[in-house]
């Protein structure tokens, strides 16, 4: 007993002159008991207590117990005389100080083995509800993912057709009406799923990022659990029965699409919630398993460059290389979901990526009038014409633009041909589809193409108008160009000289539509 207290004394850094004003007694009192002579319990108590009390409850409560052992095993009464030698006793006291101090340890790391079981078994129910996590989410992105398409395509057949119905004479109004509300339910429709499929692709990425560090974790408390077994090895994935945990879609997602677009994407709002408690609630047990490894957060993706996949025959699609470079550093980059009620009379948008919807102000309110993608331009007629406009253009899908000064876009095009030429080519493709989604014939689509380009993109020359065209690019985008356009010449009202289209009488070519 003595030399557990006099090894308590050395591990705490006290010596016995310093208790002396604590206990009352004289150093050679003290000296004495140390030695192992007159020691009573509460002495003893005294001594754990005053060398514990910068330790916690658990290694104070340890000292005293193993001290109670000691005390209770000493072969004499602690208030007489030893009737052996003390250097013999204290070698057995030693020996059984040892000995409880080696189960001690082996307690400690008992309890250090349990709990890593109890760790290794959080890390596999929460790796199973991961997996389960990943596989929803993968699921409802997979959805997503196809109908942002289709409503973007339906999107634009229906401007299309919206389009085609405002050129018609004489105007059906009730049916443009009816129109613009289906255009205006489809873009609605096509944004809540782009922002779902966002949300989606976000917590597909963050489940497989928890994923991974809970399976990363549990490896290392399986080698944890092997270095404290020594010679036997855990098992190599201790999942309790029915720890694999199923997120079923809970819904055929393809069919309620079709049935009711509404109904379908408020549950896929409901079901990307409970997608993203789940990650969460795994992210909550890899960050209580392993603090130094919670942050799962995914790294923002670096913005790519968009110098290809355009649409086919836009203008940014029909520019070489030297001039799309050359375009694009005349602007600003920006995201289309910063465009908000963006005019045209503010700059020339060029649309890299994502959509944009233009929208024109009328004393009825705002009227969709196009979508514009990848590839396109807004904002060019005012720049070139100078003419006020009331269009202006909205987000409809994140991507990257380019805002060019109207100003700098005119001098540019005026000073490099090819560019002017790209302009408008994209911008005769553009109206001879229209032309062939309203079902007019050859004649019908090149006059309305003649007095869009005369209008927008006109010369002033001495016989007219000039439009920088020759034959051979309108009849590879007019079906019959050639016959429709020695009709319009044989009246005076169009004909080809050269690289251009003249155009004698604009206002007749007009009226003759």
């Amino acid at each position: 007993m003595a030399a557990f207290l006099r090894k308590l004394l050395d591990q705490a850094g006290l010596t016995q002159a310093t208790l002396a004003a604590d206990f009352g007694l004289g150093t050679s009192a003290l000296s004495t008991r140390f030695r192992g002579e007159r020691l009573d319990w509460p002495f003893v108590q005294k001594v754990i207590e005053l060398c514990s009390k910068d330790s916690d409850a658990r290694t104070r409560e340890r000292r005293l117990e193993l001290a109670g052992r000691l005390w209770d095993g000493l072969p004499v009464a602690a208030q007489r005389p030893p009737t052996r030698s003390l250097h013999g006793r204290d070698i057995v006291i030693d020996s059984l100080l040892q000995v409880a101090e080696a189960e001690t340890g082996r307690a400690e790391a008992l309890q250090e083995l349990s709990d890593k079981r109890r760790q290794l078994d959080q890390a596999v129910r929460a790796r199973g509800q991961a997996e389960a996590a990943v596989q929803a989410a993968s699921s409802l992105n997979a959805v997503l993912a196809v109908w942002v398409i289709v409503m973007a395509d339906e999107v634009e057949h229906t401007q299309g057709y919206r389009s085609a119905l405002a050129r018609r004479t004489p105007l059906d109004r009730d049916e443009l009406v009816r129109v613009d509300t289906l255009l205006s339910l489809a873009v609605r429709h096509h944004e809540r799923i782009t922002v779902d499929s966002a949300k989606a692709a976000t917590d597909l990425d963050r489940a497989n990022s928890v994923l991974a560090g809970l399976i990363t974790c549990g490896r290392r408390l399986q080698a944890d659990i092997a270095r404290l077994y020594a010679d036997k090895p855990s098992p190599v994935d201790s999942r309790e029965p029915g720890s694999d945990r199923v997120l079923p879609m809970p819904f055929d997602a393809a069919r309620e699409f079709a049935a009711n677009i509404d109904k379908a994407l408020d549950r896929i709002e409901d079901f990307s919630k409970t997608i993203g408690q789940e990650v969460q609630q795994t992210a909550d047990a890899l960050a209580r398993l392993d603090p130094g490894g919670s942050d799962c957060s995914p790294p923002p993706a670096a913005p790519a460059a968009h110098s290809t996949g355009y649409r086919p025959g836009s203008f940014l699609a029909l520019l070489t290389s030297e001039d799309h470079n050359a375009l694009l550093r005349l602007g600003v980059q920006r995201r289309t979901q910063t465009l908000f009620q963006f005019s045209l009379m503010d700059g020339v948008v060029l649309i890299k990526s994502g959509l944009l919807v233009r929208k024109i102000r009328t004393s009825a309110g705002a009227f969709n009038v196009g979508v514009c993608g990848a590839g396109d331009i807004a904002g060019d007629v005012h720049a070139l014409t100078g003419m006020p406009t009331n269009e202006f253009v909205e987000y409809l899908r994140n991507g990257d633009v380019v805002v060019i000064p109207s100003q700098t876009f005119a001098e540019h095009l005026g000073a490099t041909p090819s560019v002017r030429q790209a302009l408008l080519t994209s911008e005769a493709r553009d109206s001879a589809r229209s032309s062939r989604q309203a079902g007019r014939g050859p004649r019908a689509a090149l006059t309305r193409l003649l007095v869009r380009l005369a209008e927008s993109y006109g010369e002033a020359i001495p016989d007219g108008t000039g439009i920088a065209l020759d034959e051979l690019t309108l009849r590879s985008i007019v079906s019959d160009a050639d016959v429709a356009l020695d009709e319009l010449s044989r009246e005076d009202l169009a004909y080809a000289r050269g690289e251009h289209i003249v155009i004698p009488s604009l206002d007749a070519l007009r009226a003759s539509q």
